[in-house]
């Protein structure tokens, strides 16, 4: 019988960005129609919004966006991906490259 134990308690809401965060570190929110991504900061407005239940919108072109735990343009695949910070550096660093829908 083999015995598990944990390393410690959740120190995070359930089912938060901020859980998924300390479980798969840096996350990143990428568009498949521009082929283009950017960190997803956890401010205090998605820190504890449930990432199964909130969505994304790219917009530029007003297609979905996607929560990435590897960096997209790592992917086999997916080099070609912009990061949008650098794209919009001095343009507010990336700021409103998405829309957060509930």
């Amino acid at each position: 019988m083999q015995t598990l134990t944990m390393a410690g308690p959740n120190l995070h809401k359930l089912f938060s960005f901020a859980e998924l965060r300390s479980v798969f570190g840096p996350l990143w929110v990428r568009c498949d129609r521009c082929r283009r991504f950017r960190s997803l900061r956890l401010t205090n407005g998605i820190r504890d919004l449930d990432w199964r239940m909130t969505r994304f919108k790219c917009v530029r072109c007003g297609g979905p966006g996607y929560c990435a735990i590897d960096r997209p343009n790592t992917q086999s695949g997916m080099e070609d991906y912009a990061d949008g910070e650098t794209l919009l550096a001095g343009a507010g660093a990336g700021e409103g490259l998405w829309d957060q829908l509930r």
